[in-house]
């Protein structure tokens, strides 16, 4: 955290300030995101909305959060509820109403009611953080603004954001707010926080607890705001990144509109696939080894719930490969959960067989068989038409080549290939032009298809060198290469890429391949 001309920087830091950032960024209208600049990872926030007004207690944000925290409340309900003394909720605070909000009383019942429901009340969020005289008296503010004052000043250093922003008398006043915040203990995450004065202790060097500036505590209670509910528990997709961790929790939150049911491996990648389609950006090496998931579960161990905290991270491979503008539309093209899933699983090698069962698909098709229920082809996809199926054919050669120039292999190498597999598919597309040639081909596909899947390349070879001869056109230079020992490991891609325009070719008016 620094200060920058009123506005204050926040850099990202471990998941649990990152999510209380996020969640703060969530309370804001979509007009104040457009004061919010995203720079360099970081972001920049006018400080002005966490200071009190000359003429009102309530400092911007917080009229947000408790918006927020009242979004499902019925007010008129709880003025009405009376304490043991047959007090309403109303005459109880009307005392504190007409002292500190005598214009606008109805903000003030939300403001003390969202307190008890987030800090005081029992069973709250951030239990005994802040006591309620705390709160009717705005004294959480008051050290908010006193920590901002201090701009790296201070005596002591918060953990957090790394600034020397805690002056060091607050640590003198016992049971007094000030201790309270700065010493990061249950009542600010019951998670991870320390049970100060209870053995063992929750760290690790062995230390009671570590220090926490106020407003660092501040971004902390909008943390749970952040996690995305899910039936594999709570989510928070962090990085080292605010633009990208806003972006991809928002997308997270979008996919989650079709199914609550997906998994947590789907909703990371799927996050990531629209991340690299809707923001065409580079992520460095480092970014993209830093997205993880965590997930906070609630589960029942020896007749009690307990909090477990769990992470989760796709394959440096597989997150480098759904970051790819090129791929990730290619992707999004096939439209095609199954495929998505042997990507996700880093099965690649599945593509060659799936596109291996498209063209044997095309060719029933074209021929007026029926697709069914038993077909291979429905292992891969759901859609069965013909035009469906000539366009994945088209796609699926090169999305495969896409992929594997993704991975590490060798560059020279990488290089070749990919240049062969455009070669092969101009090729192919040539045969088109070629009328008789073109049904040649398709009329032995389904043996060819199968000698390929097979990765019989005598066969192979021997089809395609007797219908080239039939036709009297000499075998392509290209073609040859694709055969040749050394690309032993690249045949069936190879070969699919010059065979998918001549099987894949769209009927014409007549009915002819």
């Amino acid at each position: 955290m620094k200060m920058d001309e009123k506005k204050i920087i926040l850099y990202p830091s471990n998941w649990l300030y990152n999510a209380g950032v996020v969640g703060l960024l969530k309370i804001f209208k979509e007009e104040d995101r457009k004061k919010i600049n995203y720079e360099k990872g970081t972001i920049k926030i006018p400080q002005e909305w966490f200071i009190p007004e000359i003429n009102n207690p309530i400092p911007y944000a917080t009229k947000l959060l408790v918006t927020h925290i009242l979004l499902n409340e019925n007010l008129e309900e709880w003025l009405k509820k009376k304490d043991k003394k047959g007090r309403t909720n109303e005459e109880k605070y009307k005392d504190d109403i007409k002292k500190n909000f005598p214009s606008n009383p109805d903000e003030g019942y939300k403001y003390i009611r969202a307190g008890g429901k987030w800090f005081f009340g029992s069973n709250t969020p951030y239990q005994n953080l802040i006591q309620r005289e705390e709160w009717l008296k705005f004294q959480f503010f008051e050290l908010i603004k006193r920590s901002l004052e201090q701009d790296n000043n201070g005596q002591l250093v918060c953990v957090f954001c790394k600034r020397k922003n805690i002056p060091s008398d607050f640590l003198k006043k016992e049971k007094s707010l000030e201790k309270r915040l700065v010493i990061f203990a249950d009542p600010h995450t019951d998670e991870l926080g320390a049970s100060i004065g209870k053995f063992p202790n929750s760290f690790w060097n062995n230390k009671s607890s570590i220090l926490i500036c106020p407003f660092c505590v501040y971004l902390f209670i909008h943390h749970r705001l952040a996690f995305i509910p899910t039936s594999e528990g709570e989510i928070f997709i962090n990085a080292p990144d605010f633009k990208l961790i806003w972006d991809l929790n928002r997308f997270a939150e979008e996919i989650l509109k079709e199914s609550k049911e997906y998994k947590i491996r789907k909703i990371l990648g799927s996050s990531l696939l629209q991340w690299a389609i809707k923001r065409r950006a580079l992520l460095g090496a480092w970014t993209m080894m830093n997205i993880e998931v965590i997930v906070k579960k609630r589960v029942r161990r020896n007749n009690k719930f307990e909090n477990i905290i769990d992470y989760f991270d796709l394959p440096q491979d597989i997150t480098k490969i759904l970051l790819d503008y090129e791929i990730a539309s290619l992707i999004e093209r096939i439209n095609e959960e199954k495929i998505f899933d042997l990507i996700l699983s880093g099965k690649f090698s599945e593509l060659e067989k799936a596109n291996y069962f498209v063209l044997k698909a095309i060719l029933k098709l074209k021929n007026k068989e029926e697709i069914s229920e038993n077909d291979p082809i429905k292992k891969y996809f759901t859609n069965n038409e013909l035009k469906y199926f000539q366009e994945v054919s088209r796609i699926l050669p090169e999305l495969y080549a896409k992929i594997f120039k993704k991975r590490e292999v060798n560059m020279e190498e990488k290089e070749k290939i990919n240049e062969l597999i455009k070669k092969l598919k101009k090729e192919g597309e040539n045969v088109n032009g070629k009328e008789v040639l073109a049904q040649s081909i398709n009329k032995s596909g389904f043996r060819l298809l199968e000698q390929v899947r097979l990765g019989n390349k005598d066969n192979v070879f021997y089809i395609l060198l007797r219908c080239f001869s039939a036709n009297q056109e000499k075998f392509p230079d290209e073609l040859v290469e694709a055969f040749k020992p050394e690309n032993e490991k690249y045949f069936k891609t190879l070969i699919f890429s010059f065979l998918t325009p001549i099987l894949g070719k769209e009927e014409t008016k007549g009915g002819e391949a």
